[in-house]
């Protein structure tokens, strides 16, 4: 998957210019959207402090770019991720499906 110039173009103007270095830096060590974050990987490679790092890293996962896992294993998203707390995506999963039910559509799953 690449990463279009349309978003990359969005992030430009969304994030600051550190933040949107440390994107650029995701986008560079693409590996199926997820990986280990280095940061003194990332420090060396864009000539920054550690807490230009940390700030950086701070805003991506605060306008949903990056999704923090285990440790400094992270999911990256090319454009924010909106975030749904499972509560609510269960109703809208559960409507749909009633909806479709009442349609007399087999939702059966496999």
């Amino acid at each position: 998957m690449l990463v279009g110039i349309d978003e990359i173009r969005e992030a430009a103007i969304n994030l600051t210019p550190s933040a949107f270095k440390l994107y650029l830096y995701f986008v560079e060590n693409e590996n199926d959207w997820q990986f280990f974050l280095s940061p003194k990987d990332f420090q060396k490679a864009y000539g920054v402090a550690e807490s230009t790092f940390r700030n950086a890293k701070k805003e991506l996962i605060e306008k949903k770019y990056i999704i923090e896992g285990d440790k400094n294993h992270f999911d990256f998203y090319s454009t924010p991720q909106n975030n749904i707390d499972k509560e609510t995506l269960v109703k809208e999963f559960n409507k749909v499906g009633s909806f479709l039910a009442n349609e007399g559509v087999d939702i059966t799953i496999y």
